[in-house]
């Protein structure tokens, strides 16, 4: 699965995606209003709305020398787009959720690598950079994490692939730590 950019390929675009949970949540407003709220170009919000005014999403309202766009509640998109004004559509939230953490022992969490920094590819590895206080409690980690492996794979096709480290070994892995800290995803 590809993190970055699912909204985009979810609904075509990152905008339409923004449009249509501005919409959801309760907006509603011109095309301009919208616009300036969401901090999108009046040219893509015009474009964003056609696009939704032809599924029947929403229909306009004449007011005064403008339409206000309001959600058409009765449609068949409705029913089927309103679920996502409950889902956090940034995967890498998803990956958070299932990590036990915070937990005792462990001292740092980072999701690092092409996931972190939004540029991964379908089948890049889920990267997690763990450092923790003993080797007990790494090898308890390891228990834990190796279910949630399968569980990465099977919601979003990807490998999890856990380093732990132990706070003594972090000075011979310094730079990967420094980098973590800097570029990472810190889930703790």
């Amino acid at each position: 699965m590809k993190f970055s950019g699912f909204e985009r390929l979810a609904l075509g675009s990152l905008a339409k995606m923004r449009v249509v949970r501005f919409l959801l949540g309760g907006g509603s407003g011109s095309q301009r209003e919208i616009a300036r709220m969401l901090e999108l170009s009046a040219m893509t919000v015009t474009r964003v709305m056609k696009d939704l005014a032809a599924t029947g999403l929403i229909t306009p309202r004449k007011t005064g020398s403008s339409f206000e766009w309001r959600l058409n509640t009765e449609s068949w998109a409705y029913r089927a787009l309103s679920p996502l004004k409950q889902v956090d559509t940034d995967p890498r939230s998803a990956i958070r959720s299932l990590l036990p953490f915070p937990q005792a022992g462990v001292l740092e969490a980072y999701l690092t690598g092409s996931v972190a920094a939004g540029t991964e590819g379908a089948d890049s590895d889920i990267d997690l950079l763990l450092v923790v206080d003993t080797k007990k409690t790494r090898a308890r980690l390891r228990h834990q994490l190796e279910p949630l492996k399968g569980q990465c794979l099977r919601l979003f096709g990807n490998i999890l692939s856990p380093f732990i480290l132990t706070a003594v070994e972090t000075s011979r892995h310094r730079i990967l730590l420094e980098k973590a800290r800097k570029m990472g995803v810190r889930l703790i």
